[in-house]
């Protein structure tokens, strides 16, 4: 996993990281508007926490030691709303898209592979281990 990648394309966006998570949640829940009902009307909170929480996920993807608990406690968070593992995939799917798009030229196949990479390697299997908590 190139957690390096991971935390390069992320520092990319500049002051822009906010404006991609709009970009992203707007084109999620039109992807997938069954997911609208976990939301709040206002999601300026939700945008916030989701900045936080990817740019820790930039920082520290191969620190385990925080990862893992980091990662445990949101699926703990989210535990309520059922989700699966193909549940995040879908969010996966969503963020890679959005994201390649804010870094324009600067995308490439080893940043898709590195991103995919720290979801199928830590984001999606230590939120699924604290969805079952």
């Amino acid at each position: 996993m190139n957690t390096q990648l991971v935390g390069q394309t992320w520092d990319h966006l500049g002051n822009r990281h906010q404006e991609m998570i709009e970009v992203f949640y707007k084109r999620f829940l039109d992807t997938y508007p069954e997911y609208r009902q976990h939301f709040p009307a206002s999601m300026d909170h939700q945008m916030k926490k989701m900045v936080d929480t990817m740019a820790l996920v930039a920082r520290v993807s191969e620190e385990t030691e925080i990862m893992h608990p980091q990662m445990m406690k949101m699926g703990g968070r989210h535990a309520q709303y059922r989700l699966s593992s193909e549940d995040l995939k879908n969010f996966q799917r969503v963020f890679v898209e959005v994201l390649s798009e804010f870094c324009g030229d600067h995308w490439t196949s080893e940043c898709v592979d590195a991103w995919n990479d720290v979801f199928a390697q830590h984001i999606i299997p230590y939120m699924s281990e604290g969805l079952l908590q």
